[in-house]
């Protein structure tokens, strides 16, 4: 899944989010212009809600298939 830091269950183990983490920017200079979140999203979103937010955007942009997850750096 995208999202990486963002989601606490991350595939890498290099968790950095915690569960009460939420940005310190506003979501208005946080998201992609030409991909606003919904009016309905929080100000400040949860980390739940970023990495949500990522992995919808990856998707409706077909990049998810262009990713190469648990790859081995050598």
């Amino acid at each position: 899944m995208v999202g990486g830091l963002w989601r606490i269950d991350n595939d890498n183990g290099g968790v950095a989010a915690y569960k009460t983490l939420h940005l310190n920017s506003s979501r208005f200079t946080s998201q992609y212009p030409s991909d606003p979140m919904p009016d309905y999203r929080p100000d400040y979103p949860s980390h739940e809600l970023m990495a949500q937010y990522f992995q919808q955007f990856a998707e409706r942009h077909g990049l998810v298939e262009r990713i190469t997850f648990n790859a081995e750096v050598t």
